[in-house]
């Protein structure tokens, strides 16, 4: 399987209940065909970069996902039927990968993260160390 990260626009007039409705179908236009959801995020209404349509708005939902090729055939066809998606990104994130390679790498990341983050503090508290010294 595949690693894949999508953006999605909607449109931004659609209510709460649509929008869900919505995320729902392109969540089981993945999971249906055999693909699995690693990460999805409705990131709610926000400004386009320019006008599509004359719109300035959109509705924005983000999710990273492993399929295979069919997965993303599936999800390319369906998107292209769905008035309601204004603009889609879909990219290949990696090479050939499991769910728990993913996993695995997601983990190593946010352990990166807290280890720069207790770097930093120490640093902190040792530029205050020695001020305090002097």
């Amino acid at each position: 399987m595949r690693a894949y990260d999508c953006v999605m626009i909607f449109k931004p007039n659609l209510g709460d209940e649509v929008a869900k409705k919505l995320i729902d179908s392109v969540n089981s236009w993945i999971t249906t065909p055999g693909g699995d959801i690693i990460y999805s995020k409705s990131l709610g209404n926000r400004e386009l970069a320019y006008p599509i349509n004359k719109t300035t708005h959109g509705y924005y939902y983000h999710v990273q996902f492993l399929g295979s090729p069919a997965v993303l055939e599936e999800m390319r066809a369906r998107i292209m039927v769905t008035e309601n998606i204004v603009r889609d990104l879909i990219v290949r994130m990696d090479t050939l990968m499991t769910k728990d390679e993913v996993t695995a790498r997601v983990e190593r990341r946010h352990l990166v993260e807290e280890v720069a983050e207790e770097a930093a503090e120490t640093t902190e508290d040792e530029a205050t160390e020695t001020e305090a010294a002097e």
